[in-house]
């Protein structure tokens, strides 16, 4: 648990920035998500689950799929210079654990007496967040479980044909072993060079002061009353926290005058936020998150997490 190496190759292989398989899949048509890390656990070992949601041409091209997945381990397998990434993601770790939100007192209690059962008194209060030093031994271990003969692939779509129905609940499925054919062509399928590891998350806080303010006001003040524009500032000083929440509001008469143009306005914002996922992936890790919505009389954004880097996420999003 000092190391994590489940939750350091969920990392990598569930990134969604530019680069990642998930990125890979989309530019195919093949998926709109994708999920990776601990599956299913118990006393004598656990699953690795990488979980895609599919497209309609993804479910046809579902051996294609499983191909790039094992593209992407290889991936990792291939490349030396893995330090790095786990450098950043215990940055990461240690900044949220060192400014956690409150959480209600039982929930909390409850929780550190469940993981006494499992860490260290010592290390009861961080044992999620603690990532002390890459072991790359220990990552080489887990990622040569991470092979085809090793793995157990499930296809849930209506067209799937079945010869099975479960006794509880009647949901029909079936059960097929891999052909050694289909094997052989899953273990040569190298690497991709389209698939590669993150960048450099450029969200990760460095600056985490907390900006002691010169006057405090019980409500926002207006600081710049321009055409087309103003601006509103309101200081936090009660919770001690380098975070701040950033909001503005894009407002139009049109917006909302027609059943056409309130579609328009939906699409526009979907569009948006499946434009910006590869941007604004590494600035969620970072704990930066963004929230893009329609509403009556236009689109809003609004932006919560670290002070630090907000500039730069506000920059790429207006981009």
């Amino acid at each position: 648990y000092q190391q994590k190496p489940t939750s350091f190759l969920g990392n990598i292989l569930g990134h969604e920035g530019k680069g990642s398989l998930l990125s890979y899949l989309k530019a195919q048509g093949w998926a709109e998500g994708l999920g990776a890390g601990l599956g299913l656990s118990y006393s004598g070992g656990a699953t690795f689950n990488i979980t895609i949601q599919l497209t309609e041409a993804g479910v046809a091209a579902s051996d294609d799929i499983v191909v790039a997945v094992f593209q992407a381990i290889n991936r990792i397998k291939v490349s030396d210079d893995k330090a790095w990434l786990f450098a950043e993601q215990k940055a990461i770790a240690e900044q949220q654990f060192r400014f956690q939100q409150k959480s209600p007192a039982i929930r909390y209690a409850s929780g550190l007496s469940s993981e006494m059962h499992y860490y260290p008194a010592r290390d009861v209060l961080r044992a999620g967040s603690l990532m002390t030093h890459y072991d790359a031994e220990l990552v080489e271990d887990y990622l040569a479980y991470l092979t085809p003969q090793n793995s157990i692939v499930t296809l849930t779509a209506p067209s799937v044909k079945t010869d099975k129905q479960s006794y509880f609940y009647q949901a029909d499925y079936t059960v097929t072993k891999t052909s050694t054919e289909q094997l052989n062509a899953w273990a040569a399928a190298g690497v991709n060079e389209q698939i590669t590891l993150p960048e450099r998350n450029v969200f990760v806080a460095e600056d985490l002061s907390i900006v002691e303010p010169a006057t405090s006001t019980d409500v926002p003040a207006l600081l710049s009353d321009k055409d087309g524009l103003r601006l509103w500032f309101k200081s936090a000083d009660r919770f001690a926290s380098p975070r701040g929440s950033l909001q503005f509001s894009v407002r139009s008469p049109v917006a909302n005058d027609s059943a056409e143009h309130r579609v328009q306005l939906q699409l526009l914002t979907a569009l948006l936020a499946d434009e910006l996922n590869e941007m604004s992936y590494s600035a969620t890790l970072a704990g930066l998150n963004y929230s893009l919505n329609a509403h009556v009389r236009g689109f809003s954004v609004k932006i919560k997490g670290f002070s630090d880097k907000q500039a730069l996420l506000l920059e790429k999003i207006l981009a």
